[in-house]
């Protein structure tokens, strides 16, 4: 995972204190927080007290005391970021902080990208990107606190910040931004950081930007996708493509001749099957048929008529309510199989299904033909 906008480790530890800080809306539980995140031991046994991303992992999973009252130090900006719910809270306030890129973030989080994506966007759409930004940069550890736990961070985390000096800290961190006051310089503590630490690239805030629209793009593709496919589906589908399928075992002994119109064919199945449910749409009622039978199928009968146009067909009919099909009367609705394409209608609860070997453009333009 990359860190990105890390220049030294005091810039995570008030990275960490903000985001804290924002979580729980009080500075003495995030001081209180924050200095647990750097005393207690790293989950991973690979990880080491100098790894920003396990601290801020460990900052996420912990559990914070909100207090009860409503009335928080925080106010404009980052309280509404507080009053976000979460993972909303974390994700827009990580985001705004710029400390990791978008797939990092994702990671870090727990969410798929376009999770972050939606859960970024809904944020942003109740805040203003650049208020919330400078807004979040002012708020602050002092320099001398953040050197301390700096110095913490970097000895391995055996002792804990003492929880009056950080209350102190946090008293007069927030008392000079009250009053309007200048923070103490540590410039010269700031110069002893370690020489040989690779500086890492920053990442602006509309890199995030854009790979979270990058995001949306996707999620909204996919959504639309869902939707036409939903579209494209009816109820009682599944049901029709395994009809079909079952089309594939048939050698043609199955049925017992009969030479005549479709049309003319229900006193036949009357008779013979004593079946009831017969109908034919008129575009089908001249067709030639060759053989017809009635069988079982999930323990519906359907009555089945092999015939033949300028191609061999199958046609079916059966109650729509045995199979669980429902179909507006007069629409046709195509499923294409393996080696099978369908086309279903409904009428007075009956369905007519008719099949050949093909693809749904062949179907299509076979309806059509029919239709004329």
């Amino acid at each position: 995972m990359t860190a990105l906008n890390s220049d030294s480790a005091v810039d995570h530890i008030q990275a960490l204190y903000r985001l804290l800080l924002i979580r729980t809306g009080q500075s003495s539980e995030a001081e209180r927080a924050l200095n647990e995140t750097l005393t207690q031991p790293l989950q991973s046994a690979n990880s080491n007290p100098g790894n920003q991303v396990e601290l801020f992992r460990k900052a996420l999973k912990m559990a914070v005391n909100v207090a009860e009252s409503p009335e928080t130090e925080l106010a404009g900006w980052p309280l509404a970021l507080h009053h976000l719910p979460e993972p909303a809270r974390s994700a827009a306030t990580l985001f705004y902080l710029e400390i990791f890129n978008p797939r990092d973030l994702a990671g870090l989080l727990g969410l798929e990208i376009e999770q972050l994506a939606r859960t970024i966007d809904g944020a942003r759409r109740t805040l203003d990107d650049n208020k919330v930004a400078a807004e979040l940069s002012s708020l602050k550890l002092t320099d001398a606190k953040a050197h301390a736990l700096e110095t913490l961070l970097t000895q391995g985390g055996n002792e804990p910040v003492p929880a009056k000096f950080a209350a102190s800290t946090a008293d007069e961190s927030f008392a000079n931004r009250a009053t309007g006051k200048s923070q103490p310089s540590e410039s010269d503590e700031e110069s002893d950081q370690e020489e040989d630490e690779e500086p890492i690239k920053r990442a602006p805030r509309r890199t995030i930007l854009f790979a979270v629209g990058v995001g949306l793009v996707a999620t909204i593709c996919m959504v639309i996708f869902l939707i036409a496919d939903r579209l494209n589906s009816f109820e009682g589908s599944d049901q029709i493509s395994e009809l079909l399928e079952s089309a594939n075992n048939l050698t043609g002994d199955e049925f017992e001749a009969v030479e005549t119109r479709a049309a003319d064919l229900q006193d036949w199945f009357f008779l013979k099957h004593g079946l009831e449910h017969f109908t034919v749409p008129k575009q089908f009622a001249d067709v030639k048929t060759v053989g017809c039978r009635v069988f079982k199928f999930d323990g519906a009968s359907v009555a089945q008529i092999m015939a033949v146009t300028d191609k061999e067909l199958l046609l079916y009919m059966f109650q729509a309510n045995d199979l669980g099909v429902k179909i507006r009367k007069g629409k046709w609705e195509i499923v294409e199989g393996d080696n099978w394409v369908g086309a279903v209608t409904g009428q007075n609860q009956i369905c007519f299904l008719v099949a050949f070997k093909g693809n749904k453009d062949e179907m299509k333009e076979f309806l059509s033909k029919m239709g004329q």
